[in-house]
C-alpha cells in the first residue's frame, strides 16, 4: 500500500513533464527546495510509521521466566538474539523499545527523512563549547536507533570496521582476547562481501549474515573524486576493510540488491522463527532487577503497565552507548558520587558513563562548481522515472545513500599523534546538490543565522560538501542522569574537539581536501571553496589555520559514532566498568554487548563492529553455559 502511495505520488506529480526531467526546474532552485522538503515532511509520516504488517512471530505471551533476557535490538542484539538461540533448551527473551521496521526504511535514498521519525530516540547534547557551537543552543543532535533493527534502520550503511591496529591496542591496553587476530574470525562470520569483487580470502568474508556492497548508483561528482585524489598524490585504496585502509575508495555499504540490508534481514529474521525466542517491542527498560551483586531480571514499561521480567543465567545490555549506561546508572551500578546526588542507592561504585566517544566533524567546506555533476533532491524526487528504476529493476539515484559514497582515509604525516599505516582522519564526500538544503539545517540543528548565512547562498547550487574528523579522538565526553526517573533522557555531554590534537588532525584532513578540489579534474569544473566567513571567525584571515581552528570549533556535527561509556579494562583497571569477557566488574549475570564496550573508539563506523562484538559476545556465553 504505502509502495503504491509513493508511485502514484511520483507519477501524479510529474504526469506533466514531457520528458523524464524535473518539471519543476524553471523555478528558483530555493522554491524547489523548499516544496521537496515540504512534500518530505508530509510524506514521513506516511512512510515511516513504525507499526506495519509482519510475517514474523512477536510475543504476547504472559511468560516472565527465561535464561537470558537481551535488551536492544540493534546489531549486537540481534547477533546475539540469533546466536543463542541455536541452543533449541535456551529460553531467549529480546526486548526493544522501538517498533518494527518499516518498509521505506528499505530505501537508501531516504535515509535523511528517517531521522525525524520514532525510529530514533532523538538525543542531543548538553550545550557546548568546543564543538557544535553554531547549532541550536550550542546542542549537537544525537541520533541513535529506536525500533527492532536498531541504528541499523536509520544509519547510513557505511560498511568500515576500522584499522587492525584498533583491535591490536585494545589487547595492548590488556583486553585479552580482543587483538586483530582474535576479532578477524568474527567479522568474516558477520560479513558477505562477494559481491565487492574482492577475493581476499585473507581479510574478508563471503557468506556471513550481513550483505555488502557498492551503492547500484554512483554518482558522476564521485568519479572526480577518485582521479582528482590520485592527481593530488593521495593514495587509492581497493579495499579499506583488507590490507590497506589509507586511501581513497568508493564506500562499501549495507545494502543488497538496491536496498538497506539491516539487522533484522541479517539476523533476527530468522532468529524470530524459532520457538525459543520471545521478541516484545514497544518495551523500555528501565532498571535492573538485582538481589545483591547479581542480575536476576530486568523491570520495563510496556503498554502503559511496568513489567518484570527474570532471566535465570544472564541478561546481557545491548542498547547502546546512551541506554546502557543510564540502565546501569538508574540501578545503582555507577560512580557513587554521582548515584549519592540522586538519592539511588549505591550497588556497585565504577566509572559508568565515563569515556565517552564520538567522532565530531567540520563541515564549513561548501565547495561550488560551475556544472551539476550530481542531481538535485528535487530531480530524483521529482522524477518519475525514479520510482520506475527502484521498483523495476532496483536501479538509479533511489539506490544510493544520499550522495555518500566515497571516502579518503588520510594520514597526517608528520604529526606528533601519528603512526604510518594507521590514519588519522576521515574524509568523507558528500554530492552537495542532494543535501544543501533547509532540511539539512534541521538535521544538524543548525542555526537560522547559519543558514540564511552559510547554506541558502549556495543552496540547489551544483557542488561539492566534505565532513572531516579525526578517527581516533582524545576528547571524552560523559553521559550521565539527571534524576532517577527513566522517563527523563540521559544527558549527554560529548565535549567533542575538546582537546587540540583533534582539531589538528581534522585540520590536516582539510588541507587534504583542498588538495583534492585543486586537482586538474576539479579545477576543470570551476571547484572553488566558498569564503562566506563562519560566524564567529570573521575576524581572522580566511584560509589561515587559525581561522580553520576557529571554524572546526563552531561548525562541527558529530558523526553519531557514541562509544565507550561502558569502558572494556583488565582486572584492576579503575576505568572499567566491564572485563574482556564482558561482564560488569563486580557483578553476577550482567553483561554488556554494544559500542559502549570499546575502550578506544574504531577507526572507522560502528556498525560492523558492533555485529563483531555481538557475535564474540555469544560465543562467550555459549562457551561458559553450553554444558
Amino acid at each position: 500500500m504505502r509502495w503504491g502511495c509513493l508511485l502514484a505520488f511520483h507519477l501524479l506529480l510529474c504526469a506533466p513533464a514531457a520528458a523524464p526531467l524535473n518539471p519543476l526546474q524553471w523555478l528558483p532552485a530555493a522554491v524547489q527546495y523548499s516544496l521537496v522538503d515540504f512534500l518530505s515532511s508530509l510524506l514521513s509520516p506516511v512512510f515511516y510509521g513504525q507499526r506495519h504488517l509482519t510475517f514474523q512471530r512477536e510475543d504476547h505471551s504472559n511468560r516472565e521466566e527465561f535464561d537470558f533476557v537481551i535488551v536492544g535490538a540493534g546489531a549486537s542484539g540481534s547477533a546475539l538474539a540469533l546466536r543463542l538461540t541455536e541452543n533449541a533448551a535456551w529460553r531467549v527473551l529480546l526486548l526493544e523499545a522501538g517498533g518494527e521496521r518499516a518498509p521505506a526504511m528499505d530505501v537508501p535514498f531516504f535515509l535523511s527523512q528517517l531521522l525525524s521519525t520514532d525510529a530514533n530516540w532523538h538525543f542531543v547534547t548538553t550545550p557546548q563549547s568546543t564543538c557544535c557551537v553554531l547549532a541550536q543552543g550550542s546542542r549537537c543532535d544525537y541520533p541513535a536507533g529506536r525500533g527492532v533493527g536498531g541504528s541499523t534502520n536509520i544509519n547510513y550503511m557505511f560498511a568500515i570496521r576500522g584499522n587492525r591496529r584498533d583491535y591490536d591496542n585494545w589487547a595492548a591496553m590488556g583486553n585479552a582476547g580482543w587483538s586483530f587476530a582474535d576479532v578477524l574470525p568474527y567479522f568474516q562470520k558477520v560479513e558477505d562481501a562477494s559481491a565487492l569483487g574482492v577475493d581476499d580470502r585473507q581479510h574478508r568474508g563471503h557468506g556471513g549474515r550481513i550483505k555488502l556492497s557498492y551503492p547500484a548508483y554512483f554518482f558522476d561528482v564521485s568519479q572526480l573524486i577518485l582521479r582528482a585524489a590520485q592527481e593530488a598524490g593521495l593514495p587509492s585504496t581497493p579495499d579499506y576493510n583488507g590490507a590497506q585502509q589509507t586511501g581513497t575508495a568508493r564506500i562499501q555499504t549495507t545494502t543488497w540488491e538496491g536496498a538497506r540490508w539491516s539487522a533484522e534481514d541479517g539476523y533476527l529474521r530468522e532468529a524470530r522463527g524459532r520457538r525459543n525466542l520471545f521478541l516484545r517491542t514497544r518495551s523500555t527498560v528501565s532498571r535492573l532487577v538485582l538481589d545483591g551483586a547479581r542480575a536476576r531480571g530486568v523491570r520495563y514499561e510496556r503498554g502503559g503497565r511496568e513489567h518484570v521480567a527474570y532471566a535465570s543465567r544472564e541478561v546481557i545490555l545491548s542498547a547502546g552507548a546512551v541506554n546502557s549506561p543510564a540502565i546501569l546508572l538508574r540501578s545503582g551500578i555507577g560512580p557513587a558520587d554521582h548515584l549519592q546526588q540522586l538519592g539511588i542507592p549505591v550497588v556497585r561504585p565504577l566509572p559508568v558513563g565515563h569515556n565517552l566517544m564520538d567522532h565530531t566533524a567540520l563541515i564549513a567546506t561548501f565547495t561550488t562548481l560551475n556544472r551539476s555533476v550530481s542531481p538535485s533532491m528535487a530531480d530524483v524526487v521529482l522524477d518519475p522515472l525514479s520510482p520506475l528504476h527502484y521498483f523495476g529493476r532496483r536501479s538509479g539515484p533511489l539506490t544510493s545513500t544520499g550522495a555518500f559514497d566515497t571516502v579518503t582515509f588520510h594520514e597526517a604525516d608528520g604529526a606528533r599523534f601519528h603512526t604510518p599505516g594507521w590514519p588519522d582522519a576521515e574524509i568523507l564526500y558528500i554530492a552537495m546538490n542532494p543535501l544543501v538544503s533547509r532540511r539539512m539545517a534541521d538535521i544538524f540543528r543548525l542555526s537560522e543565522a547559519v543558514y540564511e548565512r552559510m547554506l541558502k547562498p549556495v543552496q540547489g547550487q551544483p557542488g561539492l560538501l566534505a565532513a572531516i574528523w579525526r578517527l581516533r579522538p582524545s576528547s571524552r565526553g560523559r553521559v550521565y542522569l539527571l534524576n532517577d526517573d527513566p522517563a527523563s533522557p540521559p544527558q549527554i555531554d560529548v565535549r567533542g574537539l575538546s582537546e587540540p590534537d583533534d582539531v589538528e588532525a581534522v585540520l590536516s584532513g582539510l588541507r587534504a581536501y583542498q588538495k583534492v578540489i585543486a586537482a586538474p579534474s576539479f579545477q576543470k569544473v570551476g571547484a572553488r571553496l566558498v569564503q562566506t566567513p563562519v560566524p564567529g571567525c570573521e575576524a581572522l584571515a580566511f584560509d589561515s589555520d587559525d581561522y580553520w581552528r576557529c571554524a572546526i570549533h563552531r561548525l562541527s556535527i558529530t558523526i553519531y559514532h557514541q562509544s565507550g561509556t561502558n569502558k572494556m579494562g583488565p582486572p584492576g583497571d579503575p576505568t572499567a566498568v566491564v572485563g574482556p569477557d564482558l561482564k560488569v566488574v563486580g557483578m553476577q549475570g550482567l553483561r554488556v554487548a554494544d559500542a559502549s564496550v570499546m575502550p578506544l573508539v574504531v577507526s572507522g563506523h560502528l556498525q560492523i563492529p558492533c555485529y563483531m562484538i555481538g557475535e564474540k559476545a555469544a560465543d562467550m556465553i555459549k562457551k561458559e553455559h553450553d554444558n
